[in-house]
């Protein structure tokens, strides 16, 4: 983080933490699938645009592209709902 020149790495590291873990969390429970999917969609798109806003790099387009089909997951179990299987049902 902080070699791309973020300020307050610290606190952002912090809250990334705090959102791949409740969020996967969510997932893996399959309790409140809904608000985990949405909360790891925004985190990867901020985390996208962020690290991998030039294109032009191919590196830097193969992960940019990586995260756009870990997004398109993340919006399927967001519309389709955490299946039949979950160890923790949500109402």
């Amino acid at each position: 983080m902080a070699a791309h020149g973020m300020v307050c790495t610290p606190l952002f590291l912090g809250c990334a933490i705090l959102i791949e873990l409740t969020g996967g969390l969510s997932l893996i429970l399959g309790y409140a699938t809904l608000w985990g999917a949405l909360e790891l969609i925004a985190f990867t798109l901020v985390a996208t645009l962020i690290y991998y806003v030039r294109i032009s790099d191919r590196d830097k387009f193969i992960h940019a592209l990586k995260n756009l089909a870990i997004i398109g997951g993340l919006l399927m179990i967001a519309a389709a709902g955490p299946g039949g299987i979950v160890i923790c049902r949500s109402r």
